[in-house]
């Protein structure tokens, strides 16, 4: 008798079981709500979160996403107690802050580490993730398709997509090409203060959109069958991403520019040109993506902590300009506790940031405006937890299914919230990563 038969025949309810295997009736025994039903028997595709891994001075190590830290956001056990069935894992080499020199402007990012040590980094993060997995075997696997990560799922495991924060390749198209075959299946090419691959949302402008090496980036993960993941990208390297791309594309996290003015949300065209294509739109779960309010007055996107954070992470990364020391001090704790304190917001500017964040509500608003444009196959959820700025009612991936109840109190059938909790993303990553060429 396999696992899920088990499940099925006695009813028994794994303790922090990643979903339920099977719909079950709710009995008087136990009382759940139809919206926690619904969401514990469909379960939740995650298109963008972070592992949180241990930085050490000579690479990366497992531990804290696999261990069990209140305060963190989307650890293993968080991410069962949301039900989680699949989530895209996504690493990238971290960048540093540079003040702005100019009064207005936001401050700039750069990369930590060479264009040389790149592969390096990204090698080091994927060996940690892979031994996250091997230290938990009975909790976790990493899939390279929806059918593998359907078989995680059924043996009761979450399943792990990989992906990469930017094409760190080392503008080596090799590299990308052995990426894959470690089992990263997305990349999303753009990013702030990743310049070589086209026009990212938060710098200025100057490529106009993608460049040639993004172009052939785009290409070659369609080759490779890789899911192309257009979000940090401006709006003409979103354009370009999309038309450059022969299969669907994902928007992996990012929110409405047309609800919120912030220059990582994506216009309604770019929502429309993605759909055209089969792709999908995730919403994500960023205050200062979803509230104009949360963006002016929040605690993390405040104009003066943004540049007064830059000043100190420019001074740490003078400090250790060895990228893994860099890592380990600024992951210790002090740097943005520091900041608050030089502020002099209260609770280390917990309270500033509580006051003004996004809630549930507008998640659904922003969900709802991709389902008016574009319709209710091309919405899904990229939580991009770890991120901090979190709405109230989603804290944290353990109150996902906060989500599924206000999708249902704004009218979704419950075929229309299963789309958007996992259907449709995981319908693209099926014809991109499962379905073989006619």
């Amino acid at each position: 008798m396999n696992r899920r038969t088990f499940i099925a025949q006695t009813g028994t309810v794994l303790g922090t079981a990643l979903v339920t295997q099977a719909a079950r009736t709710v009995t008087a025994e136990e009382p759940v709500s139809k919206s926690l039903a619904l969401h514990r028997q469909v379960g939740v595709f995650d298109a963008y979160t972070k592992p949180a891994l241990k930085a050490s001075r000579t690479g990366f190590e497992p531990g804290l996403f696999i261990e069990r830290v209140e305060s963190l956001q989307a650890q293993l056990w968080r991410l069962r107690e949301g039900h989680v069935r699949m989530a895209n894992m996504s690493i990238g080499v971290p960048r540093y802050q540079v003040p702005a020199t100019v009064e207005g402007q936001r401050p700039t990012s750069m990369p930590i580490c060479s264009t040389e040590e790149e592969p390096r980094m990204i090698m080091r993060q994927l060996d940690a993730i892979y031994r996250s997995a091997e230290q938990q075997p009975r909790e976790m696997g990493i899939a390279r398709t929806v059918a593998e990560a359907e078989r995680l799922h059924a043996d009761g495991k979450l399943a792990l997509f990989l992906h990469l924060t930017g094409a760190w390749i080392a503008d080596d198209l090799a590299v990308l090409r052995m990426y894959r075959q470690m089992g990263v299946v997305s990349i999303h090419p753009c990013l702030e203060g990743h310049l070589r691959m086209g026009d990212s949302a938060g710098d200025p402008r100057r490529h106009g959109g993608l460049t040639a090496l993004g172009r052939q980036v785009v290409q070659e993960m369609n080759r490779q069958r890789m899911v192309v993941d257009t979000a940090h990208g401006s709006d003409e390297s979103i354009r370009d991403m999309v038309e450059a791309s022969s299969a669907p594309t994902i928007f992996s996290h990012g929110c409405c520019a047309a609800l919120c003015d912030n220059p990582r949300n994506i216009t309604d065209e770019r929502i429309r040109q993605t759909a055209a294509k089969g792709g999908v739109v995730c919403i994500a779960f960023v205050s200062a993506m979803l509230s104009n309010l949360a963006r002016q007055k929040g605690g993390r996107a405040d104009p003066a902590y943004l540049q007064e954070f830059a000043r100190a992470d420019s001074e740490l990364h003078e400090r250790s300009p060895d990228p893994y020391a860099y890592l380990q001090e600024r992951l210790s704790g002090t740097l943005l506790p520091g900041v608050f304190r030089r502020l002099g917001w209260p609770e280390g500017g917990k309270a500033a940031a509580a006051a003004n964040r996004a809630d549930i509500e507008q998640v659904v608003d922003h969900m709802m405006h991709v389902v008016k444009l574009a319709g209710i196959d091309h919405v899904g959820i990229g939580t991009d937890y770890e991120s901090g700025d979190v709405p109230n009612e989603l804290e944290n991936a353990g109150k996902l299914p906060n989500l599924t109840a206000a999708l249902i109190r704004r009218g979704l059938s419950e075929t229309d919230v299963a789309k958007v909790l996992i259907g449709n993303v995981k319908r693209v990553y099926h014809a991109v990563l499962d379905e073989r060429p006619k």
